[in-house]
């Protein structure tokens, strides 16, 4: 939530006044990018934290068998690599795939 607001907003508003985007093409599909698996990876987060809540709660002694430094690096890689592994090509390849629909500085 942090870095969407200090990556998303505050690239968003101007576009928002002036309906161009005034920092390229590159930083263009860079914010798209983080703007679109921040949000994600921070939903998947809440799922990753109430599962482990769920089962330190419901399955103790299972729970504190299994954690592990693997299973943490799972439970900090997963959530931010799935929506990087969507929507990374997705943005990329848009352009390739639909054409270059939005006019430069636009």
């Amino acid at each position: 939530d942090l870095i969407i607001g200090m990556v998303s907003i505050p690239f968003y508003t101007p576009y928002v006044l002036t309906k161009k985007w005034p920092f390229g093409h590159a930083f263009c599909l860079i914010w798209l990018i983080v703007d679109y698996i921040t949000p994600a990876a921070s939903a998947l987060n809440i799922g990753v934290i109430s599962l482990d809540r769920y089962l330190q709660v419901a399955h103790p002694l299972w729970a504190r068998q299994h954690r592990s430094s693997q299973m943490l690096a799972v439970f900090l890689i997963v959530p931010w690599a799935l929506p990087a592994i969507y929507f990374v090509p997705a943005i990329c390849l848009w352009e390739v795939t639909h054409g270059r629909v939005i006019p430069e500085n636009e």
